[in-house]
């Protein structure tokens, strides 16, 4: 802090578990146990952005709120989806030293031209996007099956509750699940999720269905200068 204030430099904060919560559901593990500490040693430093992980779902928070009129200033949080995740994407940044305007955007892999230039025939190669989705969404669609197991649904049900699942997921972990929720929670089986009582997955189910009003794959803002 010293050296960026000596230089007049803008420093991004960047840690593995996450600063702010990115999801509704109480669970433990994810956000830092010393968070709103954090947070205060961040303002007081003018720390306005973090890059964070662990998730591997790509989700961005800023405290307080964008529709809050809580004066603190606003501290963003980027949690960048994990490559070895569907849809295997990165962030993108870019940073203007004269006005400090800084961006971000995900970015997917292109396995795809690496393939065609390497002369690789393996057409999961070759077709990677649509490879990786399907089988990212099977491996939803199966988890869902699975939690379904034992309950009183009927296998026709069950299986419209495991496709919301599965269409659902994929969109929730690339950020996108805000484009696509007026059609997915129209689904017959988005309904029986909605009448569960209780249980992880239902959670699950409802907390992916949750926009938090901002994009979750791009941000412009202004680094703070030290």
């Amino acid at each position: 802090m010293k050296l960026a204030a000596q230089e007049h430099a803008s420093i991004i904060t960047v840690m593995h578990h996450n600063l702010l919560s990115h999801t509704s559901m109480a669970v433990s593990g994810f956000k830092l146990n010393n968070s709103q500490e954090t947070m205060k040693t961040l303002r007081k430093d003018g720390l306005n952005l973090v890059l964070s992980g662990h998730i591997h779902m790509q989700d961005i928070r800023r405290d307080p709120s964008a529709d809050s009129i809580d004066p603190a200033m606003p501290v963003y949080d980027i949690a960048t989806s994990a490559m070895a995740v569907n849809p295997h994407q990165y962030g993108a940044m870019t940073f203007d030293p004269v006005s400090r305007a800084f961006t971000y955007n995900t970015a997917a892999v292109d396995v795809e031209g690496w393939a065609q230039a390497k002369d690789i025939t393996d057409p999961h190669l070759l077709n990677f996007k649509s490879y990786a989705e399907e089988t990212f969404a099977s491996e939803s669609y199966e988890k869902a099956m699975t939690r379904l197991k034992d309950s009183t649904f009927t296998a026709a049900q069950k299986q419209s509750m495991a496709e919301v699942m599965s269409r659902l997921n994929v969109k929730y972990f690339a950020g996108s699940a805000a484009d696509s929720l007026d059609e997915i929670q129209a689904m017959p089986g988005y309904k029986l999720w909605e009448s569960m009582e209780g249980g992880f997955m239902s959670g699950y189910i409802r907390s992916m269905a949750e926009h938090s009003g901002q994009s979750n794959v791009s941000l412009e803002m202004v680094l703070t200068t030290q």
